[in-house]
């Protein structure tokens, strides 16, 4: 029997293209820029991206951070370049279209950990508003997946029961986050193998 209520998803590697694609994940326009090598990016980005998704710094701090991580110096032209290519390599994925079908018949929400500018691009980009009836973000809250507490404000501020609820993320730790709530869980890893979950769990439109 389906009691399912509620759809929460990650937004990052499951509706859409991760956030360091472009940046590091598929870097080769990065890397020509920078003049720097993978280790390089992927160093970079973990020195930046923490303060970032929590909301501690902006868009504009953390290419600093990121461009200064590898050996850089973080001019304007170099900042904004970056800021482009970001926003050319946020795609949408297949899992998308498939979830807003299900709007109507269940109710969509999103957690996600992001920075500011980044989700609102995103939110204007793909009308994530049209589709999701509410969104936790990591950087609003200051508090970033797999913390409990964002979880829980997630439920608290939609009055979410997470034995009626669904939730979906590509990080195990985050679903085993989900799971201690009582969430059933699909560890997102392809298209083909969530949508069977859905169909296991008699999600459809």
């Amino acid at each position: 029997m389906n009691n399912v209520q509620n759809i929460v998803s990650d937004l990052g590697g499951v509706l859409l293209t991760d956030d360091d694609t472009g940046l590091v994940s598929k870097s080769t326009l990065t890397r020509k820029l920078l003049g720097v090598n993978q280790h390089d990016l992927e160093s970079g980005w973990e020195k930046a991206w923490p303060d970032l998704k929590i909301g501690k710094i902006s868009e504009e701090e953390f290419m600093r951070l990121f461009i200064g991580g590898v050996g850089k110096e973080p001019t304007e032209k170099l900042i904004k370049n970056l800021k482009e290519i970001w926003r050319k390599n946020v795609t949408d994925l297949p899992f998308l279209n498939q979830i807003k079908k299900l709007k109507g018949k269940y109710n969509l929400y999103l957690l996600t950990n992001i920075g500011n500018e980044w989700l609102a691009f995103k939110r204007t980009k793909f009308k994530l508003d049209d589709y999701f009836a509410g969104i936790v973000s990591s950087a609003q809250e200051g508090i970033a997946k797999p913390d409990p507490k964002i979880y829980s404000i997630l439920i608290n501020r939609f009055n979410i029961n997470p034995g009626e609820s669904l939730y979906v993320d590509d990080l195990e730790r985050n679903i085993v986050a989900a799971e201690a709530f009582g969430f059933r869980t699909i560890l997102f890893e392809s298209l083909k193998d969530a949508t069977t979950r859905l169909h296991v769990l008699n999600v459809e439109e």
